[in-house]
């Protein structure tokens, strides 16, 4: 499932472990919280090794759902059912924005194949020292896993209405602070990765974007991997999104501050002159319609919204039958572009239907505006790693890269 892509180079995997004396060490920070941390904080830039993601693209291509670029409209609170009070669907202004997983149609077999995925990509620096990898390849690692984590954690615990709710240890610490995660005989959280390790050694907002939490408030999780030739792009285009959304920047009529996600605040390191280069930043990715929000001076935040990002707000949407009749929108699990699940749950739920209808209309809107993309939802399969094709020869460094 797991591929390295040693290309060009002549030492072996003993002499590689010798590399850590060379690469370049990170920049002060949050990572000497924790010494245990400081050996996650070496590279090497001359380092041609690649790892490659395939097993990774092809999962997250099948169960992310990409619902496009924000149209900055609220979204109105939804009618509650004929002849009830009770409110399933989200009332999140949020509801339209950021890509979703179908956590309900992923199956036991395949989020077993994610489990074993992610226990692959703890085992990788038992095979090859991450101290022997450039600062992207690292960067692209990290990321991944992280998110592979979070992924498979709500995967298994599924339905979950908020990911910060989740407790998958005794402790009763949260998903993020729970120490769910080892790599080289230390125990990390996501949070160690988000904040002691990226953070520390990565001085560039763009960082942000790159770890999905599950939650609406949150980075879109993309659906494809992040890769090392591609990571500060990739990066750039979640920033994009997330800067230009309402979760992101949003100025209410009558309010003089410029109101942001408190994700920021989380992240204030990143921003020395405060909050000047926090809206440097958000000049930088915002389209004109966003510029006009971003005023100069103090900053407020907005609500983050916790709520699962998925297609059936945290319910199983199970039904006794399964029907997609009238959907115009086929989510295929089999190959023959008819729906089946472990358990004969609804594809498309009421409350799914809701968002897909809005993606349709943003996509017609886009098209007819002359603005391209996509909005799918694939196939997820384990394809055997003997059967995977070797992926086309990326350039060895990302151009977008931050120059250190």
């Amino acid at each position: 499932m797991l591929k390295l892509s040693l290309s060009i180079v002549a030492a072996s995997l003993c002499a590689l472990g010798l590399l850590a004396a060379a690469g370049g060490s990170a920049v002060a920070g949050q990572g000497s919280e924790r010494p245990e941390l400081e050996q996650f904080q070496v590279f090497d830039e001359s380092s041609s090794v690649r790892i490659e993601y395939g097993f990774l693209h092809d999962y997250l291509a099948g169960v992310v759902l990409d619902v496009g670029r924000s149209d900055r409209r609220p979204a109105r609170t939804p009618d509650a059912r004929t002849g009830s009070r009770i409110q399933f669907a989200s009332t999140s202004r949020y509801r339209y924005e950021n890509n979703r997983v179908v956590f309900h149609l992923i199956s036991d077999d395949r989020i077993q194949a994610l489990s074993s995925y992610r226990a692959e990509l703890e085992s990788l620096p038992d095979r090859i020292p991450l101290q022997s990898l450039n600062r992207n390849e690292q960067l692209a690692f990290w990321l991944n896993l992280h998110n592979v984590v979070v992924l498979d954690e709500l995967a298994r615990a599924y339905p979950v209405r908020r990911p910060d709710r989740l407790r998958p240890l005794d402790n009763g610490v949260s998903l993020h602070d729970a120490r769910i995660i080892r790599i080289n005989g230390v125990d990390l959280s996501p949070n160690d990765i988000r904040f002691h390790i990226v953070q520390a050694g990565w001085d560039d907002p763009r960082i942000i974007y790159g770890f999905y939490s599950g939650a609406v408030g949150g980075p879109a999780l993309q659906d494809r991997a992040f890769t090392g030739a591609s990571v500060w792009r990739q990066l750039d285009s979640n920033a994009r999104e997330f800067v230009n959304a309402l979760r992101g920047v949003e100025k209410l009529n009558g309010r003089t501050r410029t109101r942001v996600s408190p994700l920021y605040e989380e992240h204030q390191a990143l921003f020395g002159n405060w909050p000047g280069d926090l809206l440097a930043h958000l000049q930088q990715h915002a389209t004109p319609m966003t510029r006009a929000d971003i005023t100069p001076g103090p900053v407020q935040f907005l609500r983050f919204d916790h709520r699962i990002a998925d297609l059936t707000n945290g319910l199983n949407a199970c039904r006794a039958s399964s029907n997609i009749a009238g959907a115009g929108f086929t989510i295929s699990a089999g190959g023959d572009g008819v729906a089946r699940t472990a358990a004969a749950c609804d594809p498309i739920p009421p409350m799914a239907a809701d968002l897909l209808n809005v993606v349709i209309e943003r996509r017609i809107e886009n098209l007819r505006a002359g603005r391209t993309g996509s909005v799918t939802v694939r196939d997820i399969y384990s394809p055997d790693p003997d059967d995977i094709d070797e992926e086309e020869d990326a350039p060895a460094s990302d151009p977008d890269a931050p120059s250190r």
